[in-house]
């Protein structure tokens, strides 16, 4: 009767771990995002430049912002899940669970640190239904911030016609019509 018992519970406690990591797999946490980000694909084999005005908007810190001299460039690395890299190269919509997650890297004396890392997560019909349903996240200085972020949908509503994503990087990315 103990070793039904002890069976019973082992693939109890498993089923529950696969569930878990069912959901974490469709439905990403961002703090689960920005820690295994790199396990994305990378889509942009050399990071892109970034205008500093449009570096020093993307944030949600309180920072100053420095608009000039040597330390002011950043660029940025795009990472991607695999459905949103198919809705990518393939033009289609993207589904629930996609991901885009943009590594920002700025010199080491630059006045906001080294690094940071932002990025928007699809999330199921009524999320954010203003916002193409899509939660974002930015981590700088330890600090994550995620949700409807009103400074990143305010910015993202200029690509609204498709589904509040960006994309001028995709000329310099490996990602190609049809290739998923």
């Amino acid at each position: 009767m103990n070793k039904l018992l002890t069976l019973a519970m082992f693939g109890i406690v498993n089923a529950a771990l696969w569930l878990a990591h069912s959901a974490e797999a469709d439905e990403p946490s961002t703090a689960w995002i920005v820690t295994h980000y790199n396990q994305f694909q990378l889509v942009t084999p050399t990071p892109i430049p970034v205008d500093p005005k449009i570096a020093a908007a993307c944030t949600t810190s309180v920072k100053p912002v420095q608009l000039g001299g040597p330390h002011a460039e950043s660029a940025i690395s795009i990472y991607v899940n695999d459905i949103a890299g198919t809705a990518l190269s393939t033009s289609s919509g993207f589904e629930p669970g996609a991901v885009i997650v943009k590594l920002k890297q700025r010199d080491e004396q630059h006045t906001r640190g080294r690094n940071a890392v932002g990025g928007m997560v699809k999330r199921d019909p009524g999320y954010d239904p203003s916002g193409g349903d899509w939660e974002y996240f930015y981590l700088e200085d330890g600090k994550l911030e995620s949700g409807p972020l009103t400074s990143c949908a305010q910015c993202h509503a200029g690509a609204g016609k498709r589904d509040h994503v960006f994309a001028s990087w995709i000329g310099a990315s490996t990602l190609q019509q049809g290739s998923h």
